[in-house]
């Protein structure tokens, strides 16, 4: 028995190396010579720091797009198998996100063309992490407008399978959220185009109009607010100008700090709200 799981400890560290070192033809050859090469392609790897990936997983992790499109198109593997995959080098700096899919692991080291692999092989654009992050998420956290793009606009084309812009983590949070704190208006832009709603984390109640609100990035809280209601609007100039004189006491700016000010007591005027 012990020499027997010893053999199989022998193949499982010659495959991964494989993948790892992006050994194409030395991987084939092996998985071709074996009655059953999915008992490999569908299960997971441990390592040394408690990580568990799939092959295809882990040449995804190596960016070895090429390694990828070899088994995807010979050998079929499950491209939901679930994985725990470690970021950081495995030692101080280190997270691991549990229960991820290859396609998640895919846009969260941004590689766009694995993305795009995987998508055009099935991969369900939906599915989430342990903590509810979506491929979405990752590449919005990212900045990625033109992964967002395909993932919202050219996915349905391949899996029939629209990507729902408003999923959100275990906090609470959308994907509007990470394109707030990454600053990217174009990105902002574009969710709000397709349906993105502001709403408030479930963790701390604060929304991506509240966030940007509190940073001055005025031009987003500009693109937002028009998609939100009128007490939304009115509390969003009313932070705007507490930040603008309050926040931060070496750039205190009472022009614009007046100019939200002014612009709330105009709406309340507008629509008959008084302020109470």
């Amino acid at each position: 028995m012990e020499c027997s799981c010893k053999s199989i400890d022998k193949v499982n560290d010659f495959l991964m190396s494989l993948v790892r070192q992006g050994n194409i033809s030395m991987l084939e050859e092996y998985l071709s010579s074996i009655p059953n090469p999915d008992q490999y392609l569908s299960r997971v790897f441990g390592d040394e720091f408690m990580e568990q990936c799939s092959l295809l997983t882990i040449a995804c992790l190596n960016e070895h797009i090429n390694l990828m499109r070899v088994l995807i198109k010979r050998f079929q593997p499950d491209l939901e198998i679930k994985n725990d995959i470690l970021f950081g080098d495995g030692h101080t700096n280190r997270l691991m996100c549990f229960s991820a899919t290859i396609l998640w692991a895919a846009a969260a080291i941004d590689n766009f063309d694995i993305v795009k692999l995987l998508v055009e092989h099935g991969a369900n654009v939906n599915y989430t992490t342990k903590t509810n992050s979506t491929p979405l998420r990752s590449a919005c956290y990212n900045g990625n407008i033109d992964m967002t793009r395909y993932l919202i606009e050219n996915v349905i084309s391949w899996t029939n399978i629209g990507c729902d812009v408003n999923l959100c983590d275990n906090d609470g949070r959308p994907p509007l959220y990470e394109a707030v704190s990454c600053g990217s208006m174009e990105l902002v832009q574009f969710l709000l185009d397709h349906g993105a709603r502001n709403f408030p984390a479930i963790c701390d109640q604060v929304s991506p109009l509240i966030w940007v609100a509190e940073k001055k990035r005025t031009s987003i809280v500009n693109a937002i607010r028009s998609h939100c209601p009128l007490i939304e609007q009115l509390e969003t100039e009313e932070l705007l100008g507490t930040a603008f004189v309050c926040f931060d006491l070496d750039d205190r700016d009472s022009k614009h700090a007046y100019e939200h000010f002014t612009r709330e007591l105009e709406l309340r005027s507008i629509h008959s709200l008084p302020k109470t």
